[in-house]
């Protein structure tokens, strides 16, 4: 994650805003460790929709850490859930959502 934030802040212009979003460490899946552990913040899902696909997952500190060279101008600490009733798929967690400036 840091090399991907490293080529953000990299290419964007100065005075530049970026929106990102990242999967929190309150999530079930990540207390629960259902998934495989890559490291300290990434799990390997093995959920039908997304197996095999890496999830990176921060708290407020890994998000200081990783924002450390822009301005947070907002970050919020979001509950989502969804439900598909035809298919009977449901989709829950947290996540962070950030806007930042160069």
């Amino acid at each position: 994650m840091k090399k991907t934030i490293a080529e953000i802040e990299r290419v964007l212009k100065p005075n530049g805003e970026v929106y990102l979003s990242f999967c929190s460490k309150e999530n079930t899946e990540f207390i629960e460790n259902r998934s495989n552990k890559l490291d300290k913040n990434t799990l390997i899902s093995r959920d039908e929709l997304e197996k095999g696909i890496p999830h990176f997952y921060a708290d407020l500190n890994d998000i200081k850490e990783l924002s450390a060279n822009f301005k947070i101008e907002l970050i919020k600490h979001t509950e989502y859930f969804y439900s598909d009733f035809n298919t009977r798929i449901t989709i829950e967690g947290k996540s962070f959502i950030m806007l930042m400036r160069s």
